[in-house]
């Protein structure tokens, strides 16, 4: 995939557009970055069937040599952290989240793996005196930082080999409802967080020539068994804690998702993408 930057790309502040469009729009401001926080929220992502084989395909594809080491920024409970140790000498976790750090601690224990070291810590906000530098720098769908150029930089100073981000391309599904939702329930519009052109471009600027693949077949519908659970559901994720948006939320639910078999399902028309490029000196 390429982006065509146009003539006026040279008066465009890229780490700019970042700064100001990503979103934090939440009425928890601060703790939008720290979603998953909320034990809730951690199980219900580890619990996802799709989300895990996913993990495990990305893992085996990148076939990295045996005596790599790898550091994996925002790595949840280890979707991407686990199958790698499986393949490589050492993974190292920076994760700020309590909740998915202790999933992650049972999943290690679960497989007796004893190559996986984790920091609890936002990437802005990590030393990395305290680490070595690793073959491999990823980031997951982990890119709500502030400052991206900064923490691009922080990442590659990190890396001996090569920076592999996955991202989004376009307003995802969930961005989509939440664009629909947020007005009736908040009274305010709702701000998609900026995409990989922006990073493209940030890159650029740095020097960097990122190379961008879409990941084919890639989507994580969620299905829900009743009404009643996507209505939980969507609560979860909208950050709301009473029921006077229910019947609303009901009504969205019947006229917006699938139905098959008496299961309510949530389509996922996103479209991620891989992001990487090669360590520059």
């Amino acid at each position: 995939m390429t982006f065509n930057r146009g003539t006026l790309s040279n008066y465009i502040d890229w780490n700019s557009i970042w700064n100001k469009t990503i979103n934090f729009s939440f009425p928890e401001n601060e703790n939008e970055r720290n979603y998953y926080n909320d034990k809730r929220r951690a199980e219900a992502y580890d619990n996802s069937k799709l989300i895990k084989e996913d993990g495990e395909k990305r893992a085996k594809e990148l076939n990295f040599d045996k005596n790599y080491s790898v550091l994996d920024i925002g790595a949840g409970p280890g979707v991407l952290a686990v199958p790698l140790a499986r393949y490589v000498k050492k993974v190292t976790v920076v994760e700020p989240s309590q909740s998915m750090i202790d999933l992650l601690k049972k999943h290690i224990v679960e497989e007796r793996l004893t190559n996986i070291e984790i920091f609890q810590s936002k990437w802005e906000n990590f030393d990395t005196a305290k680490i070595e530098k690793h073959d491999i720098v990823i980031a997951s769908y982990s890119l709500l930082m502030q400052n991206i150029k900064e923490s691009l930089l922080k990442m590659e100073d990190c890396s001996n080999k090569e920076v592999i981000l996955y991202w989004f391309s376009g307003v995802t599904s969930w961005e989509k409802l939440y664009m629909d939702l947020y007005q009736k329930i908040y009274g305010s519009n709702y701000t998609p967080s900026p995409k990989c052109n922006v990073i493209y471009n940030v890159l650029y600027d740095m020097g960097r020539s990122p190379n961008i693949t879409v990941l084919k077949g890639t989507s994580f519908p969620k299905i829900y068994d009743s009404i009643d659970q996507a209505i939980s559901d969507l609560k979860l994720r909208l950050r709301i804690s009473d029921s006077k948006n229910d019947k609303y939320l009901a009504e969205y639910i019947e006229t917006k998702f699938n139905k098959s078999n008496g299961k309510y399902i949530w389509d996922d028309d996103t479209v991620y993408v891989q992001i990487k490029w090669q360590h520059v000196e």
